[in-house]
């Protein structure tokens, strides 16, 4: 296990965090993208699908199909902004809102278990040291690119 790179390893804990949050969420009638519902609720402003998109790092092409899918579902909302008719600003439904709270609550109890038995001194350091990397690696990536970032 030694050998697994960083990468490897931060993928599986990924893989298995999602899982985790699902299966304290598994009354809902989604299953996914659970992620974009937690960002619009904790935003202080309106957020368009190209913010949602930098702010969790996925393609605006794949966040569409995301956004669609969370529209059929009933969670979300299109509504173009009228300044800028090539924006969509996305907002929660009535039925988001109704299940905001055990997806905020599904995110706190996969953080706690996911950070049992590690001391709250390390785990700041941990999170720290994630920040860190995120920022190194968005600064590689603007060097290597003026394109937007793909990670």
């Amino acid at each position: 296990m030694n050998n697994v790179s960083l990468i490897d390893r931060l993928n599986n804990i990924s893989k298995l965090y999602h899982k985790a949050v699902a299966s304290y969420l598994n009354g809902l009638s989604i299953d996914r993208y659970y992620i974009i519902l937690f960002v619009i609720n904790e935003s202080k402003k309106k957020l368009t699908q190209k913010e949602i998109s930098e702010i969790i790092y996925v393609e605006k092409s794949s966040l569409v199909q995301m956004i669609d899918y969370l529209v059929k579902s009933g969670y979300v909302k299109r509504i173009s902004n009228p300044k800028d008719r090539r924006q969509n600003f996305i907002y929660l439904t009535e039925k988001a809102n109704k299940d905001i709270s055990l997806i905020t609550n599904a995110y706190k109890k996969a953080d706690e278990f996911s950070f049992k038995d590690i001391p709250k001194k390390e785990v700041k350091v941990f999170k720290q040291s994630l920040n860190v990397m995120l920022g190194n690696l968005i600064r590689r990536m603007l060097a290597c690119s003026s394109k937007y970032i793909k990670l």
